[in-house]
């Protein structure tokens, strides 16, 4: 109709499923653009998620289709479901969501009435076995209570051996050849057949094998697709080889453009939330994470509720002498550096830091302000101190035949009347924690926090 608004907002629930693969597969199945599907937020690999997803000009019966057969496709099946369809004005952008529920179960939790002590038995009713509990349950309120540095987590800069923000550096200083010898790489969990494919790719420019990558490497499969556009006029149909360095400055350029623009913009993204955290870092090192200095940045909590990362810009107060016992540690803000940034800490962390740490990484404010097209990030503002709202945490004991039982239900789950079966003796303890963050915050910083557990990319790929 005509009087329909042009988008169409709904969620999608997936598991165990990468964010970009999901959207690939609808968009596959719809047959519709790389930029007909935006979200607010990216949603993990390895778990139940559920997001909103805004569709331009499709309908709910078309994107209900699409879920079934994705989720019926002999061979490899997806677990995704959609739902909750409405009509809107105006699609989502990248940060367009008020925060995040989250439901994680620690397994296998040891239980110690004190540090150093022998662990006791989970289904002991001692005063012992109810002193550890206790001790756990104290670290969660403390951490509740008390919140933690509200850095990007690693997730944000990828878990392969080249960093989306690499990437995002590349894109955002104009050398488009770097950004794309850096996407064409294959991983080192990939599958033979993929490593194969993408070597082939960089020695020759042959893309027979492309059919092999899967479909979460979007940006891999859209760059050498639109470079084999080129290879016949530079040598490919007359059975020469186009190696990965072989192409000109224009190829290159159109292979990045090539790439969904979100995905690009998530790059970019990557960059800017390095930077963040070595504000966060330095302004840490220096003043501390427990009061308010003079120079400064705040934004009233109040005021920051609901706002978006444009308004957060005129918001933005300093810190003077006369008002410093007014704010809370909460209320301070770092810079998410960009081109249209005016306001800066006036202290050491202030706008001369930010220009060293961008002439690092070859880059300037002026930099940034010349990055090709909508890709100039504006700049906004972060919070430096998060605290998670609502939190609620229970204890479940199981068997040890139970390891791998689900110790939590989905959304899914509920729906379909799934209950937890019983989970035999209470040989294990395993925490389930239930929690809200703030939008764009990371759970496994906050995770870092109460477990004092690393999160760099080693530990994450181990899964640890």
């Amino acid at each position: 109709p005509a009087d329909r608004p042009n988008y169409c907002k709904f969620l999608l629930y997936k598991e165990n499923l990468d964010m970009q693969e999901a959207l690939f597969l609808l968009r596959r199945h719809l047959q519709a653009s790389q930029d007909s599907l935006e979200v607010a937020g990216t949603k993990d690999k390895r778990g139940v998620t559920v997001q909103q997803v805004s569709a331009y000009r499709i309908t709910p019966d078309r994107l209900l289709d699409a879920a079934e057969a994705i989720r019926s496709k002999k061979g490899r099946p997806a677990k995704m479901h959609v739902g909750n369809f409405e009509y809107v004005a105006e699609g989502l952008r990248l940060g367009d969501h008020g925060g995040n529920r989250f439901t994680v179960v620690f397994r296998d939790v040891e239980l110690r009435p004190e540090d150093g002590q022998e662990p006791v038995r989970p289904g002991d009713h001692s005063d012992e076995a109810r002193a550890a509990k206790e001790a756990i349950s104290s670290k969660v309120v403390a951490w509740e209570a008390g919140g933690f540095l509200n850095y990007f987590g690693m997730q944000r800069f990828g878990t392969t051996d080249i960093g989306t923000h690499e990437i995002g550096t590349a894109i955002l200083r104009g050398d488009d050849q770097r950004a794309v010898d850096l996407l064409v790489q294959a991983r080192d969990s990939d599958h033979d057949m993929v490593k194969q494919a993408v070597e082939l790719f960089r020695s020759t420019g042959n893309t027979d094998n492309v059919h092999c990558l899967p479909n979460d490497l979007v940006a891999l499969r859209a760059i050498m697709r639109r470079l084999a556009r080129y290879s016949p006029e530079l040598g490919l149909s007359n059975g020469e080889p186009v190696k990965l360095d072989g192409y000109g400055a224009s190829h290159y350029a159109s292979a990045i453009a090539a790439i969904p623009f979100n995905l690009r913009t998530l790059y970019v993204n990557a960059f800017q939330s390095l930077l963040f955290n070595e504000l966060v870092s330095e302004r840490v090192a220096r003043y501390g994470a427990s009061k308010v200095v003079v120079g400064d940045l705040v934004v009233p909590q109040e005021a920051r509720a609901g706002a978006s990362a444009k308004a957060l810009v005129d918001l933005v107060q300093v810190v003077t002498a006369e008002d410093v016992d007014q704010w809370s540690i909460e209320d301070v803000v770092l810079p998410l550096v960009g081109s249209q940034l005016t306001k800066y800490p006036e202290h050491e962390v202030g706008r001369e830091f930010c220009d060293k740490l961008l002439g690092k990484h070859g880059l300037s404010i002026e930099a940034l302000r010349s990055a090709k097209g909508k890709l100039a990030p504006p700049g906004s503002y972060r919070v430096m101190l998060i605290k998670p709202r609502a939190v609620e945490h229970e204890w479940v004991f199981y068997g040890t035949e139970h390891d791998n039982a689900d110790l939590a239900l989905t959304d899914v789950d509920r729906l379909e009347g799934v209950s937890l079966d019983s989970l035999g003796p209470p040989e294990r303890a395993a925490l389930r924690l239930t929690f809200t963050l703030a939008s764009s915050s990371y759970a496994t910083m906050g995770f870092r926090e109460l477990m004092k557990a690393p999160t760099h990319r080693a530990a994450l790929r181990r899964g640890g």
